[in-house]
């Protein structure tokens, strides 16, 4: 059978579709998000192991259990260590960096991110509320010397 060759471009914009954040970045971006919700909360691995699960719950729910074993493999490897001291916040930047993102130049992308950050904000203050309330508590019980 002779080799195919097919010369043809792939489609205009296809190379801003294709070439996504792994999962297991996909993983720290959703956990640097959570974290987000409270940056000023003093940061203890509690919170960031159920900040975690959450990033997984979201991200792999739909995929073969295999993938889902190497993605939490390679996040859990990845996670910066948490410093003494260190906020959510100043964790979830530091996330940010370990998978790979960086922030869009174009000040129109800029908007748009902004516009859907604030259209989300006020469409999950319930579960933002709730992220919030159990990140406290894992908060408290991790300061009172316990682990869940």
């Amino acid at each position: 059978m002779p080799e195919r060759t097919d010369h043809q471009p792939p489609p205009e914009g296809a190379h801003r579709v294709l070439p996504g954040p792994s999962y297991a970045a996909q993983m720290l971006l959703v956990t640097a998000r959570i974290l987000e919700m409270t940056p000023l909360l003093p940061l203890f691995a509690p919170v960031l192991d159920e900040a975690l699960r959450i990033a997984a719950a979201a991200i792999l729910h739909r995929v073969p259990a295999v993938v889902e074993q190497d993605a939490l493999r390679l996040a859990t490897a990845a996670l910066p260590p948490v410093h003494p001291g260190e906020t959510c916040g100043e964790h979830a930047i530091r996330l940010r960096t370990t998978a790979g993102w960086k922030p869009p130049e174009d000040e129109a992308v800029v908007a748009e991110l902004h516009r859907l950050a604030d259209a989300d904000y006020a469409a999950n203050a319930s579960q933002r509320a709730n992220t919030a309330h159990r990140t406290h508590d894992l908060v408290l019980h991790a300061a009172e010397g316990g682990a869940r």
